[in-house]
């Protein structure tokens, strides 16, 4: 199952007007998420799927977008297949390419602003494949754990025996400058914007006959 949008998404700098796919379910087998947001990161979705008007049931042809605007337009944010999660009110996303199974390492891709750049950890262990990548359900820590599942091969009768371990990954005092600027939001000095939802259609900030604003920390503001 997948949800056609007619949308514009933003590929090498340049906004094109396009169709995208994305999956409305998630895969059980195979982990592919589909939508994903979090009351507490206003505005941002994540979102598994590929640009067209036909759904490309290839799962290493599908792509990982990423809406900071409800859903209004997109950006591609990872190529291929990822398991993701959104940190800290939208702070931090941590993402890891899936079916890179049975490697001596995994890479935990994170950003501090929205995919604009991203770091990397290295997870080392005996073919090593991650299934999971998760957080607390309020999206408010900088704490994120891995659950990954570990082959060995025994060296007297060759069968394979699977382990499964969990890390920890605390990003918790990696930034050293504390956001400010939180009641002065829109200001040349402040880490801070106001979001107000918008459908695209009708009166630019008005949605449903309302007119809503929720501060949240600038995408280039890496706090």
């Amino acid at each position: 199952f997948f949800f056609k949008q007619k949308t514009a998404y933003e590929m090498q700098r340049g906004l094109v007007g396009s169709e995208m796919c994305i999956r409305d379910r998630y895969l059980h087998k195979g982990g592919i998420s589909s939508f994903f947001s979090h009351r507490n990161a206003h505005g941002i979705i994540l979102a598994t799927g590929n640009i067209g008007s036909v759904f490309i049931h290839d799962r290493f042809a599908q792509n990982v977008y990423l809406s900071r605007d409800g859903g209004l337009s997109w950006t591609e944010l990872s190529h291929g297949p990822h398991d993701y999660d959104i940190g800290d009110h939208g702070g931090i996303l941590a993402s890891t390419h899936l079916y890179n199974d049975k490697l001596p390492y995994a890479d935990i891709d994170y950003t501090w602003n929205e995919g604009l750049s991203w770091e990397t950890i290295r997870l080392t262990a005996n073919n090593i494949s991650v299934e999971d990548i998760f957080t607390e359900p309020d999206s408010s820590t900088q704490h994120f754990l891995v659950r990954v599942d570990a082959h060995e091969v025994s060296e007297e009768d060759s069968s394979e025996k699977k382990f499964t371990s969990i890390f920890s990954l605390n990003f918790e005092g990696l930034h050293k400058r504390a956001c400010k600027g939180e009641n002065n939001p829109d200001t040349p000095n402040s880490d801070f914007e106001v979001w107000h939802p918008y459908n695209g259609r009708h009166k630019k900030s008005c949605l449903m006959g309302r007119k809503t604003g929720y501060v949240r920390r600038k995408r280039e503001n890496e706090c």
